[in-house]
């Protein structure tokens, strides 16, 4: 039974993975995405057999051969091929003789040093030449010179066992006489350990042990690691893929610092797929959320409306997440006066909204309230959703997990569409599974979903591609990459919003492949900005 039949047979009980037949591709997938499984059992039988090697002492084997005839009187040829076919059916016999305890106990008495007949026997081994009448006894000892001692007193004590044994009358003869052929001779190479056979041996047997616990573990672990396992754990098409890259890592507005890495270009099939799904439905609120903390969803939020704004999108970020606001932190906006005290009509919504380098807008969270799902389910919200729905081409709503606490789902019905982050390796199936049922639940229309920190082999391919395409403008927001420019050209300042005030939509020039693909359809009117924005 191969080891990828092993891992389809454990696969299909693993929760998540029902009827799923695994291919060798997939188990191939696997031991790269565990790759470090296999690497330490690889390194752990090296580790072993070098130690085994180190820590076992040298063995030396010698050994004797023993001649076994039966006596034929008078030189008659027919009794020497009947005595020869005598000794030949008692080989079996002397080989039991030669292993018996009372030859090991004359060998033990003989050989003195404290050596007892049962350390003899551990040391003996015996064997018979097919169709001849020689013995072979092999001794293994520490000492060279001891074990060839050991093996001529073996024979010797043997041969005179066998003369008595095969003399049944004193006056006459014996009819099998047992003589010494060969004599052992010291050993001048030890024969364990083996350096060579013991390092193949254990990198072997490493790297059957290393196969076997990735394949396990990736049995057992019921984290999100796919794409289709994703799409079947959420029944939902899956939006997008976001890789765990040193760009997010360093910056979390990577659309910004790098527009042509391959997380910007993930983004961009992010908002290219959620497009898509706006073809024949005007989604302009969409509720970003996951599972459960730490997923990704505000760094997903950010980077979204940043492409979104890259299209010439007009976009609006509302930080709903009352519990770790952080939106606003990598905006770098003040959140003295946020979504809290719009809804609690302390104050008008735009006003509240601060630009962000021209691009995006920005509702912050404002103070934290002491009761955030009851503040969200409060008309107030839904005038707000009404009034942003009409004035922005799009709204991105930043809201908490699913699992830890009821504001997500109390704004998911109140939205357009919501879009589920699922973080690669550390959400569970089974915690997407109840975070989909429970945005069913309250009848949210789910849009589909992101996974987002994935691992992965990176060879700089991706990036040097986007790196060289040099007079290639991907979008025409202020996020574009102008022809021999390798920065983005930042379309606004820095600092505190304008001052109140209806001012025009800032028209972005198109660029040649925008303007083709809008060519057959009139142009959007466009909605003024918000006051105070």
């Amino acid at each position: 039974m191969g080891s990828c039949e092993i891992a389809n047979r454990s696969w299909a009980l693993a929760p998540g993975r029902r009827g799923l037949r695994v291919t060798p591709r997939e188990c191939l997938d696997v031991l790269g995405a565990r790759w470090r499984s296999v690497i330490a059992g690889l390194l752990l039988g090296l580790l072993v057999a070098v130690g085994v090697t180190v820590l076992v002492p040298p063995t030396y084997a010698a050994s004797v051969t023993i001649f076994v005839s039966a006596r034929s009187p008078g030189g008659d040829v027919a009794a020497a091929v009947e005595g020869g076919d005598l000794s030949a059916q008692r080989m079996a016999t002397y080989l039991e003789v030669l292993r018996s305890q009372r030859v090991a106990s004359q060998v033990a008495e003989r050989m003195g040093g404290g050596i007892t007949a049962d350390e003899v026997l551990d040391k003996i081994s015996a064997s018979t030449t097919p169709d001849t009448l020689l013995l072979t006894a092999t001794v293994e000892d520490e000492s060279p010179q001891r074990a060839a001692d050991i093996a001529n007193t073996l024979a010797e004590r043997f041969n005179a066992n066998v003369a008595e044994l095969e003399q049944p009358d004193p006056q006459t003869p014996p009819v099998v006489t047992a003589r010494t052929f060969e004599s052992a001779v010291p050993p001048t190479s030890p024969t364990q350990p083996r350096p060579l056979l013991n390092i193949a041996l254990g990198l072997v047997l490493g790297l059957l042990a290393g196969i076997g616990y990735a394949l396990l573990r990736n049995a057992l672990d019921r984290s999100v690691k796919s794409r289709d396992q994703l799409r079947r754990a959420v029944d939902a098409p899956v939006l997008g893929v976001i890789a765990d890259d040193n760009d997010v890592r360093a910056h979390r507005l990577a659309f910004r610092e790098r527009p042509r890495g391959r997380v910007a270009e993930a983004f961009r099939q992010l908002r290219a797929n959620l497009q898509s799904i706006n073809v024949h439905d005007a989604h302009r609120t969409i509720l970003l959320t996951s599972a459960g903390p730490d997923e990704g969803t505000t760094t997903t939020v950010c980077n979204l409306a940043l492409a979104m704004a890259d299209a010439g999108k007009r976009v609006l970020v509302i930080e709903a997440d009352f519990r770790h606001p952080r939106a606003a932190d990598l905006f770098g906006i003040d959140r003295t006066v946020g979504l809290t005290n719009v809804l609690a009509s302390r104050v008008n919504w735009m006003p509240a909204v601060h630009r962000w380098h021209d691009a995006v807008d920005v509702l912050p969270s404002g103070p934290l309230p002491p009761n955030p799902s009851e503040l969200l389910s409060q008309p107030t919200m839904d005038r707000l959703l009404a009034d942003v729905r009409a004035r922005y081409d799009v709204v991105i709503i930043d809201s908490p997990p699913l699992g830890a606490v009821s504001d997500a789902s109390v704004l998911a019905p109140r939205v357009d569409g919501v879009v589920l982050v699922v973080r690669w390796g550390k959400t569970t199936t089974s915690a997407a599974e109840e975070a989909t049922l429970a945005l069913r639940t309250v009848s949210a229309r789910l849009l589909g979903s992101v996974l987002t920190m994935v691992q992965g082999k990176n060879d700089g391919g991706d990036d040097a591609y986007l790196a060289s395409s040099v007079g290639t403008q991907y979008a025409v927001g202020p996020w574009s990459v102008s022809p021999g420019s390798s920065s983005p050209v930042p379309g606004g300042r820095d600092g505190p919003p304008p001052p109140p005030q209806a001012p025009a939509p800032v028209a972005h020039p198109p660029s040649e492949a925008v303007l083709a693909a809008t060519a057959q359809r009139p142009s959007p009117r466009p909605r003024p900005r918000p006051e105070g924005g």
